[in-house]
């Protein structure tokens, strides 16, 4: 059972990094890329702390808020690698404003959905701590 929870974890903490590293490569929409850097940091920490105490996790609690974690981390990778093209200045401007709008949302969804993740862990631990 901690298995599955544990997997989900890592995967999720294998999209913060890769995200966290494709930031320092942006070449477009650099403050809400840096924004999104940061959030996933702190998601990073939450997540790490799980991986800890995955034995005390139950799957059935956190595994759909851990998996639409996983899911919009995966969304947000692949914002932030869009903003590493090069593009010319012409589409550049249509590009940009746009991209702005989605990792502003993504940003936010990533936001809402730790919280949820981290609702979950609560839930899934208090049980086992007095």
């Amino acid at each position: 059972m901690a298995d599955a929870v544990l997997g989900s974890v890592t995967n999720a903490l294998d999209i913060v990094f890769k995200i966290k590293h494709a930031v320092d490569t942006v070449k477009r929409n650099e403050k809400e890329c840096q924004k999104i850097k940061r959030r996933v940091e702190r998601v990073g920490h939450t997540l790490a702390l799980c991986q800890k105490d995955a034995e005390l996790m139950n799957p059935e609690g956190s595994g759909t808020a851990l998996e639409a974690l996983r899911e919009i981390l995966a969304e947000a990778l692949e914002l932030v690698t869009g903003c590493q093209e090069e593009t010319n200045m012409c589409c550049l401007l249509i590009k940009a404003g746009e991209m702005s709008k989605q990792l502003n949302q993504v940003d936010q969804s990533i936001s809402s959905i730790n919280s949820d993740v981290s609702v979950a862990i609560m839930v899934c631990i208090a049980p086992h701590t007095k």
